[in-house]
């Protein structure tokens, strides 16, 4: 029971209240085996840190045309409305540091058209932020009202030598 409520909370974010047995296995069969879930952290570590991807996506659009006009910061896609003929976001221009919608009469929005849509981002923003057209499904809805966000912070401290292994240790706190 411990070790599943360690797991729980540092490496899901959840308490295990609300956890299924079931998805802690997959979970833990996804990483080859519980010993890659605690041992082997340092795989998670991005060269210039997770943000260095998107930003280096971001920086490679912004010099080519005509993708280079297109890179909009802090727009929140407020609306997504799909069709025969595609896809036409409804983008709220230079928005506040709020995810969820709060347009005032001053908000002033623009449209995007695509031929496909990737959603991505935490379960209640992207399913309770965004208005879609047609709904979602009523089980997706369900899913996005009801699945719990986890309450976690993670750092990684890198050190010049790794001293910990002298005494046998992984390296890894909890």
């Amino acid at each position: 029971r411990t070790i599943l409520a360690v797991l729980c909370t540092t490496m899901i974010a959840q308490s295990p209240s609300v956890v299924s047995f079931l998805h802690i296995l997959f979970y833990i069969r996804a990483a080859g085996g519980l010993e890659n879930l605690v041992v082997n952290e340092q795989q998670y570590r991005v060269r210039g840190g997770t943000q260095a991807p998107p930003l280096k996506i971001a920086s490679q659009l912004m010099s080519q045309r005509p993708f280079g006009s297109t890179v909009h910061l802090s727009s929140p896609v407020r609306e997504i409305r799909q069709d025969e003929s595609g896809i036409t976001f409804r983008v709220e221009k230079e928005a506040s540091s709020s995810l969820l919608p709060t347009p005032s009469s001053s908000t002033t929005f623009f449209t995007v058209r695509a031929k496909y849509a990737i959603v991505t981002g935490p379960p209640p923003t992207t399913g309770l932020g965004i208005i879609y057209k047609p709904p979602l499904p009523y089980d997706k809805r369900q899913l996005f009202q009801r699945l719990p966000m986890g309450n976690s912070v993670k750092f990684q401290a890198i050190f010049p030598r790794a001293f910990w292994r002298d005494k046998g240790w992984s390296g890894t706190v909890l």
